[in-house]
């Protein structure tokens, strides 16, 4: 270090292209220290409040340089255990709309057919199929009168259904973790369904894919809770 700074500060020498590649990124990651801190004396001071103890903590650091977002609203209805693991997995990717519906293929530069296969009727996208597609609307409609909810809205978006659980919005305990995996549960049954339709040429009628999710989260829910779940 002392021939690399020759009497200099690590805050003032200058990165040259002959240092060895490890130098090189020690000068970057203090020049984005810099940058992040507004100057030398910030930059010292957040070293600084990494030291624990006499011991440097390293998690600290991190977090200096980590990009902080804010936290997603609609996120916690999700995180209670209840859910199915893969049920939570397939409403995450299609509230931020990351699944591979055909519209998001057609973007990459693919050339395929956008046609919706459950309703055959308009393009496939994900607005479409959670939940303005009637075949969607139609699985809704079975389970929000299994669970017995009234004034529920199949024109929100997947996020605003989510937020607004999240919030509460009227439900409270169990009903809560109820709705929220009935919702990651229509998402999953829906996708699943398609990608049968498009894979293997199997189709089921909506009914039938209703009562199989009913008999799903009964089954996870109970185990989960013991608690059961009174249906019509």
């Amino acid at each position: 270090m002392s021939y690399i700074t020759l009497g200099s500060s690590i805050w003032t020498i200058q990165c040259k292209p002959h240092y060895a590649e490890s130098w090189r990124a020690i000068l970057k990651t203090r020049d984005d220290l810099l940058a992040i801190a507004g100057g030398q004396q910030g930059a010292q001071a957040a070293l600084n409040s990494c030291v624990i103890n006499g011991d440097f903590v390293v998690r600290k650091a991190y977090d200096i340089f980590r990009k902080k977002r804010s936290k997603l609203g609609w996120t916690k209805a999700l995180a209670c255990t209840e859910i199915l693991p893969k049920h939570k997995v397939c409403v995450i990717q299609a509230a931020q709309q990351v699944l591979s519906t055909i519209d998001k293929i057609r973007a990459c530069g693919y050339h395929l057919v956008n046609w919706c296969c459950l309703c055959e009727k308009v393009w496939e996208s994900h607005r479409h199929l959670f939940f303005r597609c009637s075949y969607s609307q139609h699985i809704c409609r079975l389970m929000v009168n299994w669970l017995g909810i009234t004034g529920c809205r199949s024109d929100l978006s997947l996020k605003n259904w989510l937020y607004r659980i999240s919030t509460k919005g009227g439900l409270s305990g169990w009903k809560i973790i109820l709705v929220t995996s009935c919702i990651a549960g229509l998402v999953y049954s829906i996708l699943e369904e398609r990608n049968k339709r498009i894979l293997k040429g199997q189709a089921r009628h909506p009914d039938l894919v209703a009562k199989h999710l009913q008999w799903t989260l009964q089954i996870r829910l109970l185990v989960s809770n013991n608690f059961s779940i009174r249906t019509g």
